[in-house]
């Protein structure tokens, strides 16, 4: 490897403690029957498991900075690992309802901070000239193993009916990366401590309110057809009024602060931020449509479904790998990737739209691996552009704000996805129901000749008739759903079709005005 021992153990290191943020991310998503029949929940009830773990998530990241820049990198890394693995032991043995909701709030901030905190050491350890290849295995835990990695393990999981045994993963993770990070010397840790402002509680609360208002409505809007609800209608109001002081507070406060809103003033930065939260609503989007769609529509098992996205996240570590070395060895600029990124995406989306019912995985596996090495490209050239040219002093808010916003824009693609996709299927219910009328010529013609050959297998001619249209009406709802998915496929890569003009538009703008 092209770093030193000690560099390249902390590189390991950094990557099993985030791996485990991971896991502890999607297990819950996954595993939802099975909890909801292990802690005898509701539908309501079994939704703020997510909720407040991904609100929790999202109020930390931009904010944990303050925390890095006050007490220290080594000691915020070690807080958050100790956090992780003890909110896991609590969820992998918990039976209490409350307990949990609390011990996932606490995972959700504690795994954002360690992110912010890991990869902020990592631009500060490493030289510029290695960042291409080390945000590249970074990535891995990041990018591949929210979305590839750990449904395969979970998959397998919750086939053998051992859900909490994720958690049990997590800690064996946590123990792994405290055990090599022990080993290495306080010389390697860069000096990351400033003074700094008070920290702006008040405005935190108001972002933490905000978030968990924000998050409930993105996971819940489906469900309850979004504004038509009173409940989402006042989250809404909740939200914008929370979201509304904090920003006047971050503004016009001097004395206290939520994160170093300097940041901003980097033009590279800004414009990586504004591109964060696309690239998230394509990386989080795609792997909730493509896992849906095998669960839902091809029927695969859990431990399949999971299986199916390992060659994509294969594929996406092959993609950060070769991107990471051309940038590192041979002085390639990162921009140059993303066209290529993009591109590969969309021929993905586009092959994933064309899959009928039979499909199977020689019918997949060409479409996951172009989205695996188009996320690879995409995710690596935009990670640099943003963080690379950040001063010290905003590495953490930069980091921080960064992965809020592909988080965020994850969260913001698969609602929209999601409800797309209801959409989609109440029109083609509709579309296609209309061939299911007793007047249409095509109908009774195949329920007669069904209805001849159920008489000649024995069933008795009055039974023959509706025998027959019942099977035929059973057909429909698959067909719906396999419209309703390639069209959903179809409108992912045609996002990059609408955002490309936004995204030139937001940079004219930014070179013209400046950051």
């Amino acid at each position: 490897m092209c770093f030193g021992l000690k560099q390249s153990l902390l590189l390991v290191g950094l990557v099993l403690a985030v791996m485990l943020d991971a896991l502890n991310a999607t297990i819950f998503g996954m595993a939802r029957g099975h909890v909801m029949g292990t802690f005898h929940l509701t539908p309501d009830e079994a939704a703020w498991i997510g909720i407040v773990y991904l609100s929790a998530k999202l109020a930390l990241f931009p904010c944990g900075s303050w925390f890095i820049k006050k007490y220290s990198l080594l000691t915020v890394i070690w807080v958050a690992l100790s956090l992780c693995a003890v909110t896991s032991l609590i969820c992998a043995i918990s039976v209490n309802y409350t307990v949990l909701i609390g011990s996932r709030a606490m995972q959700g901030a504690a795994g954002a901070v360690l992110i912010v905190s890991a990869q902020t050491l990592l631009l500060g350890v490493f030289p510029s000239n290695r960042q291409g290849l080390v945000q590249a295995i970074f990535a891995l835990a990041v990018v591949v193993a929210p979305t590839s990695l750990a449904p395969v393990v979970q998959g397998y999981f919750i086939d053998a009916a051992i859900w909490q045994a994720s958690f049990v993963l997590s800690i064996a993770l946590v123990a792994g990366a405290a055990s090599i990070l022990l080993c290495m010397p306080e010389s390697v840790f860069p000096k990351y401590q400033h003074a700094v402002n008070p920290f702006d509680w008040l405005g935190f609360v108001l972002f933490a309110i905000a978030m968990l208002n924000l998050t409930y409505i993105l996971n819940e809007g489906t469900r309850w057809n979004w504004f038509e609800a009173r409940h989402l209608r006042w989250s809404a109001a909740v939200f914008v009024v929370a979201i509304a002081i904090c920003i006047h507070r971050l503004v016009t406060k001097s004395d206290q602060v939520l994160l170093d809103r300097g940041v901003f003033g980097d033009d590279h930065f800004t414009f990586g931020f504004f591109v964060s939260f696309i690239a998230g609503a394509a990386l989080f989007g795609s792997a909730f449509l493509i896992q849906a769609f095998t669960l839902s529509v091809l029927r695969f098992p859990a431990g399949e479904a999971g299986l199916l996205l390992l060659p994509s996240g294969l594929a996406t570590i092959t993609g950060l790998c070769l991107a990471g070395w051309l940038i590192t060895y041979r002085n390639t600029p990162p921009i140059a990737f993303i066209p290529l990124g993009v591109l590969l995406f969309m021929t993905s989306m586009w092959l994933m739209s064309r899959t009928g019912l039979q499909s199977g995985w020689q019918d997949l596996s060409g479409a996951l691996l172009l989205r695996g090495f188009g996320l690879g490209f995409l995710f690596l050239s935009l990670t640099l552009i943003t963080l690379s040219g950040l001063k010290p002093i905003y590495r953490a808010d930069g980091v921080g704000l960064f992965n809020w916003g592909r988080q965020l824009g994850g969260l913001i693609g698969v609602a929209v996805l999601s409800s797309y996709n209801t959409g989609m299927n109440a029109t083609n219910l509709q579309v296609l129901g209309r061939n299911f009328d007793p007047s249409n010529t095509w109908f009774g013609l195949r329920r007669q000749m069904l209805g001849e050959v159920l008489i000649e297998r024995g069933l008795a001619p009055g039974l023959a008739e509706p025998a027959s249209a019942l099977m035929l009406q059973s057909t429909l709802k698959p067909q719906v759903a396999m419209l309703s998915f390639n069209e959903a496929f179809l409108a992912l890569a045609l996002l990059f079709v609408l955002a490309v003009p936004i995204i030139l538009s937001f940079k004219i703008i930014q070179k013209r005005f400046g950051a």
